[in-house]
């Protein structure tokens, strides 16, 4: 298949043809702030948990016998294990690579990747840097999570 395959680009454009509405734009500003009070949530959750964990191992308990003795071992054992159930979800970060989806590569579809570099040209949008057939989804952009 030769030949361009590019429509001709518009001569006359309105001016806020990209212009974001402000309601738009109040939804992703409350968007952004849910995510930021969510890690402060997050984080606070993590801090009285540590706590409690401390509070849990430093508790005098008083009247010694074998159920307080069950008791606190329970309190100690199921704070650290809330505490680390919290926890380990900051440090889950894994950027899962598809098996099933094929590369495809520049010089096998250069009629494809002129196409989408000069819709990137017009648009002022990124470059990709690989281009790949996914059978799951129509299309999607991916980005690294670090």
């Amino acid at each position: 298949m030769t030949g361009n395959l590019y429509p001709p680009s518009p001569t006359v454009l309105p001016k806020k043809l990209t212009a974001l509405p402000t309601s738009y734009q109040t939804r992703a500003l409350l968007a952004i702030l849910s995510i930021i009070l969510f890690f402060i949530l997050y984080g606070a959750l993590v801090v009285v948990l540590g706590y409690l964990v401390y509070w849990s191992f430093t508790y005098d308990i008083g009247y010694i016998n074998k159920i307080t003795i069950l008791g606190k071992i329970g309190a100690i054992a199921g704070s650290v294990m809330l505490f680390f159930f919290t926890l380990k979800f900051i440090f889950k970060l894994k950027n899962h690579k598809r098996e099933n989806r094929i590369k495809l590569d520049k010089k096998d579809y250069p009629e494809l990747w002129s196409f989408i570099l000069k819709i990137c040209d017009e648009t002022g949008a990124p470059k990709p840097k690989a281009i790949y057939a996914d059978p799951d989804v129509n299309a999607y952009v991916s980005y690294t999570n670090m």
